[in-house]
């Protein structure tokens, strides 16, 4: 799974995020954009579990998505 590059999860800046903004990345089975962290467990578990069934994966909390699931914008 390479989304960002060969970096290891504790060393990704938000300008690794930017880029993908930048080069309109989207969601995918290993990629998942939330705006926030919701209470809604079920949804989490949902997600972590196909994740976990598949090649594994990256949530990422604070990222908008536009209607066509890319990365959008930085929520602050």
């Amino acid at each position: 799974m390479i989304i960002f590059g060969n970096k290891e999860l504790s060393s990704i800046e938000k300008s690794d995020v930017q880029q993908l903004i930048d080069h309109s990345i989207g969601e995918s089975v290993i990629l998942e954009y939330k705006r926030e962290h919701t209470s809604n467990s079920k949804e989490l578990a949902k997600d972590i579990s196909a994740m976990a069934n598949s090649e594994g994966g990256i949530i990422i909390y604070g990222l908008d998505e536009n209607k066509n699931g890319q990365a959008s914008n930085i929520n602050s």
